[in-house]
């Protein structure tokens, strides 16, 4: 969303993430019987960096370089609002269920 509102000419601008969510259907206590409806409940969230590219604003090839940056970002950000979090060897953050 962050395109469509700031400008795009810092290179720091298209450093961006991917997240990822599973989302679990969990039925209510006591089954369907009871008439109360199925929760979602969010399973695992995890982001992936990404590199926007100049001009098409799809993601690019990451270098080894930009995904321990842009994984950097994302760990420095979730630390500042007090979020848990596992930084993968592969770039990704995992964020645990609450």
């Amino acid at each position: 969303m962050g395109n469509f509102v700031f400008d795009m000419k810092d290179d720091a601008t298209y450093d961006s993430a991917v997240a990822i969510i599973n989302i679990k259907k969990i039925k209510p206590i006591g089954g369907q019987d009871n008439g109360a409806p199925d929760s979602l409940v969010i399973e695992k969230l995890t982001y992936e960096p990404v590199r926007l590219l100049r001009g098409t604003y799809g993601p690019g090839t990451l270098t080894e370089r930009d995904t321990k940056r842009i994984q950097g970002l994302l760990a420095n950000r979730l630390k500042a609002l007090g979020t848990e979090f596992l930084a993968r060897e592969n770039g990704h953050v995992d964020v645990p269920r609450p």
